[in-house]
């Protein structure tokens, strides 16, 4: 069995992964897969530290 989606422009339901809606022809945006949030977790978690241990020295 196939998740399904609304589709961002017309609201019906089609594939999780389709890119474009055979409705409406909408394009689809991206998902992003686990490891791009995970890093881009990790980059503003870094940063986060970067720039608090900065103003600890008011740099």
């Amino acid at each position: 069995m196939r998740d399904n989606t609304p589709c961002g422009s017309c609201g019906r339901q089609i594939g999780m992964g389709a890119p474009v809606c055979p409705f409406c022809g909408a394009t689809q945006p991206a998902v992003a897969s686990a490891s791009q949030s995970d890093k881009s977790i990790l980059v503003v978690a870094l940063l986060c530290l970067f720039f608090g241990v900065l103003e600890q020295f008011n740099v």
